[in-house]
């Protein structure tokens, strides 16, 4: 910042038109001027003033300069004022990406929270289906909003857990074990099941349920990964489903109800995603900030 200091001080000089009054107005004592002026000179080889009785002229050095030295002092000053409003989270953009459940049941309400305490904030969400650890290694997001993957993140990441969903198993409100206190894996055994494809998540997490009970897994005999469309099939038959718990609307599904059912395999663990050397900006902060409280709100209801 020293030769932005200078570019200042050189403007103040020329301004005023002596050390006296550029010192006075910059608040500074005038040797401090003067030895700055000289420093200034001697980086650059040429005189940037003339001196005589009536004050100090710029040279055409000088005049060069201060043409230049205007822009970059202006320039400096709306970076450090961006710089210093970023970092207090009132200005500033912030790029996530997230999953279409999550978006509208959690993102929504937070990023509608955090525009009212922070208008000026810009947020790009992109609503994203499979894996955006790629793009997140890339730079194209700040965080990912996501479902945790089991075990210890990858070395590249860091991950905060913010909020616990159930995977719900959800039947028709008419269905056999829709009227159970109490459902057991091998109530299920025989069920006709609406799944996700191979792979998804939900599906092997029933799997795993399975699977610890020593039971052969359920085959499905529709798949399809979206939540609407299991809930349409659940709904006109006696097939079952697993979606997430978030995705169930007990004023909108009424002819969908969740089988009463509990499994640890059965937790929905979401949480925040970020570079691991990355340092989250403040607007990321505060964003992540409001889906906490958002979170905790929809546990408190649950």
């Amino acid at each position: 910042m020293d030769m932005a200091r200078q570019l200042q001080n050189l403007l103040a000089v020329i301004e005023r038109g002596s050390l006296g009054k550029a010192a006075e107005a910059l608040h500074i004592s005038q040797p401090a001027l003067t030895k700055s002026m000289r420093r200034l000179e001697e980086q650059l080889g040429v005189p940037l003033f003339y001196r005589d009785a009536r004050g100090m002229r710029p040279t055409v050095y000088g005049e060069v300069l201060r043409a230049h030295a205007q822009g970059i002092t202006i320039g400096i000053e709306q970076a450090l004022r961006e710089i210093a409003a970023l970092h207090a989270g009132s200005e500033g953009t912030i790029r996530v990406a997230a999953g279409p459940l999550v978006t509208n049941e959690i993102l929504s309400r937070a990023v509608v929270r955090l525009m009212r305490e922070r208008p000026k904030l810009r947020v790009s969400i992109h609503t994203a289906i499979g894996n955006t650890s790629d793009d997140l290694i890339a730079g194209k997001y700040d965080f990912i909003l996501a479902l945790l993957p089991p075990g210890n993140p990858p070395d590249w990441l860091s991950q905060e857990p913010i909020f616990n969903d159930r995977i719900a198993l959800v039947a028709r409100r008419s269905h056999p074990l829709a009227q159970r206190k109490r459902t057991s894996v091998r109530d299920l055994v025989k069920a006709s099941w609406v799944l996700p494809v191979a792979g998804h998540y939900h599906r092997r997490r029933l799997e795993n349920m399975f699977e610890e009970e020593h039971l052969p897994a359920p085959v499905p005999t529709v798949e399809c990964a979206s939540t609407d469309f299991i809930k349409s099939i659940v709904a006109e038959s006696n097939h079952l489903g697993v979606i997430a718990a978030m995705g169930l609307n007990t004023h909108k599904d009424r002819d969908v109800c969740e089988i009463s059912f509990r499994s640890p395999f059965m937790v929905r663990p979401i949480g925040v995603l970020w570079r691991k050397h990355q340092i989250l900006s403040q607007p990321c902060l505060l964003l992540i900030g409001a889906l906490k409280q958002v979170c905790s709100e929809i546990r408190t209801t649950a």
